[in-house]
């Protein structure tokens, strides 16, 4: 039996852009607009490919910066990228086994 989920990924037009070696980052909108993340949005930002659930995500943030998150600040997080539409939900098909 497949199961469809709902997962969060980039929208198009979005892409991370490391800074070099370094820590910084920003997130390049539409080649027009840049914007700076720190390391927590970076991470939770990594984990938006499409493959995990808003839910799966929160945790696995959760789980890459233990003490550095809380749940519902990743939530806010995820929910305001969303709103500024770096952020899309998609339907992905999973495998019942």
């Amino acid at each position: 039996m497949v199961q469809v989920l709902r997962s969060l990924r980039l929208a198009p037009g979005v892409e991370l852009c490391r800074d070099g070696d370094t820590s910084a980052a920003m997130l390049r909108v539409m080649t027009t607009a840049k914007v700076h993340l720190n390391g927590h949005a970076l991470a939770i930002l990594e984990l938006c490919d499409g493959s995990r659930s808003r839910d799966r995500i929160v945790m696995d943030a959760l789980m890459r910066s233990p003490g550095g998150n809380r749940a519902d600040d990743v939530v806010q997080f995820l929910d305001a990228a969303q709103s500024r539409g770096w952020l899309v939900e998609v339907e992905v098909e999973a495998d019942e086994r």
